[in-house]
């Protein structure tokens, strides 16, 4: 594959993502306002920076690179969009712009944001990798956030920096937290969004229904690449451009590997052979690396990850009474799929 078509793909997956965006920015046009919403007439700014997190900032760390705790990493991104999106929006002020040349303009700026936003710290796709470094760092295993660059020239954020014989003791010691750790993204992803409505609906904060939905969509449309070709070539380009092993993804496509170690838990690492490059172990697992039955069970998951979007419909707030007698209250129930060490569960969030 030439260097040609590795910027050809990375080119297509910004343009399509920058669509995504924009997709997610007109339809969320007519719900930016929080002014209806039975939670609270006017939004509160709700900030917490936890500093310290123990056990997990423990002092025996400071040979490790700086590694915030999941907790952290989940304030941390919250406070960020919820900060900056409502702010946007009130500078903007799209829903009070007649349609035209301006209002357009106005919903690309926002559209620009979220692509941004989506890519910088503290934002989701950061959020992932120190959701994956955490299990990592938490078994003494040292990576570094590539989100900390702040570049596109792939279009992915990666955990690199990570040493090929300490995933193979990784493996060796812990193989359910080596198959969380291919997980940890898409836990995060819903994290941030559950706890984004949590806040919303019990200290009245901004509901930042953009930023929830590109989030669940994008989820679900990575499983879903995940589940095709797109798999192999994207594979091959990384393995073609990753020449040392210190840029090297832990994991590359984090769902392949999930299935994998998922159905090899006791398959030592060194099983996945050596790298194209003859440097190193092969640590990305193909699509085509898969069996029929594991190929069947991903893409399982890919169609329960629908509950997830099945859930923005029902995050506001709906007004509920009782069979007996009672004021009515308000209620959010809605479904949550997540993958974990031991497979998938499908959670129903009251």
């Amino acid at each position: 594959m030439s260097d040609f078509e590795c910027k050809e793909v990375v080119l297509v997956r910004c343009v399509l993502l920058f669509s995504l965006c924009l997709f997610v920015s007109l339809i969320g046009d007519g719900a930016h306002g929080q002014e209806d919403t039975p939670l609270q007439p006017f939004p509160t700014l709700q900030i917490s920076l936890p500093l310290l997190d123990i056990p997990f900032n423990r002092s025996d760390d400071y040979n490790n690179r700086f590694v915030t705790s999941m907790r952290q990493s989940t304030e941390l991104s919250k406070s960020f969009y919820q900060i900056t999106y409502p702010l946007l929006l009130e500078k903007l002020d799209i829903n009070n712009t007649k349609p035209g040349f301006q209002r357009l303009g106005k919903n690309l700026l926002f559209t620009s944001y979220l692509f941004g936003s989506f890519f910088s710290p503290p934002g989701s796709i950061w959020l992932y990798e120190e959701y994956q470094r955490a299990v990592l760092k938490n078994r003494g295993v040292d990576s570094h956030n590539d989100g900390y660059n702040l570049t596109l020239n792939d279009a992915a954020t990666v955990a690199s920096r990570v040493k090929d014989e300490d995933l193979i003791l990784f493996k060796k010691k812990h193989p359910y937290d080596l198959i969380r750790s291919h997980a940890a993204m898409y836990e995060g992803g819903n994290q941030l969004v559950s706890s984004l409505i949590k806040d919303a609906f019990f200290l009245g904060t901004s509901l930042v229904e953009g930023v929830i939905l590109l989030v669940i969509i994008s989820d679900h449309l990575y499983i879903r690449e995940n589940t095709s070709s797109e798999a192999n070539r994207w594979t091959d380009i990384q393995n073609l451009k990753e020449l040392t092993i210190q840029e090297r993804d832990f994991t590359g496509f984090d769902f392949t590997a999930w299935v994998y170690d998922l159905h090899r838990s006791e398959e030592d690492y060194t099983a996945r052979g050596v790298h194209p490059s003859g440097v190193g172990i092969d640590r990305y697992i193909k699509l085509s690396d898969l069996t029929f039955e594991e190929v069947r069970y991903l893409k399982k998951q890919r169609d329960l990850s629908l509950f997830n979007i099945a859930g923005l419909f029902l995050m506001e707030p709906h007004k509920v009474r009782p069979f007996l007698r009672g004021e009515e209250f308000l209620l959010i129930a809605k479904p949550m799929h997540y993958l974990t060490s031991f497979g998938y569960t499908v959670n129903a969030d009251f």
